[in-house]
């Protein structure tokens, strides 16, 4: 009998994102009236208003417990750690804006897809930049938890 783990849910979600690609142009209509798809881009837009406001409370319910973010520069942060940034402040944007929103929702899982640009401080350094970000939501228990994120820089050609 085999187990989920979060490897495992990221390897689905990567198959059914590449099995679906016809199916993700459809979903890239700024008009989706799917009620799943418009809850997580409203859930999408919360999170950035979260991570601007420092609002930890929210980010311990949308974090699921296994949550890790890959980072841009290939490292990995933690549920725990990521939280402790926005909740002390030491993470403080003064704008996240997404961009360019796919959401494509397969039964429990959701695939987003987006430009997410920010700008803002990181331990005092000012910066601004875009990252190309791809999350993975599961939902359980009636809500929509993050399981997985991952960005890469936009750098001008």
């Amino acid at each position: 009998m085999s187990s989920i783990t979060p490897h495992s849910i990221i390897c689905r979600a990567t198959f059914l994102i590449l099995a679906a690609l016809p199916a993700a142009r459809a979903a890239e209509s700024p008009r989706d009236t799917n009620p799943a798809n418009v809850e997580v881009a409203a859930l999408i837009d919360r999170w950035a208003t979260a991570r601007v406001q420092g609002d930890a409370a929210f980010l311990e319910k949308f974090y699921a417990s296994e949550l890790r973010i890959g980072q841009m520069n290939g490292g990995l942060v933690d549920r725990r750690d990521d939280i402790a940034l926005f909740a002390a402040r030491r993470i403080k944007p003064e704008y996240i804006r997404d961009t360019e929103l796919r959401v494509i929702v397969y039964g429990e899982t959701a695939i987003v897809s987006c430009i997410e640009n920010l700008k803002g401080t990181y331990n005092g350094r000012p910066g601004q930049m875009a990252l190309r970000m791809l999350n993975v939501l599961l939902r359980r228990d009636g809500r929509w938890q993050l399981v997985a994120s991952q960005s890469a820089p936009i750098t001008s050609p």
